[in-house]
């Protein structure tokens, strides 16, 4: 009896062992995959930010279009 229950555990030893390194191995790869996205995640929202910069930039610009076409035409106007 006490051969077999040695012989048992050697067994689940070894299946605990080798569960053991999966679970490191997984967690390493999980880890590397969290990094991957959180980088991910850092260009997409410097992409965004830029892209939101240029569109104002824009908006800017022809605001400051439409304010010099109205200071002509009211110039012109008056004269």
């Amino acid at each position: 009896m006490f051969k077999r229950f040695r012989q048992m555990y050697l067994i689940l030893h070894h299946i605990y062992l080798v569960a053991y390194l999966e679970i490191s191995q997984r967690t390493k790869i999980l880890n590397e995959r969290v990094n991957v996205i959180s980088d991910l995640l850092d260009m997409l929202r410097k992409d965004i930010g830029v892209s939101n910069m240029r569109r104002i930039t824009w908006i800017i610009i022809w605001l400051i279009v439409v304010a010099v076409f109205v200071a002509i035409v009211s110039d012109y106007g008056t004269k």
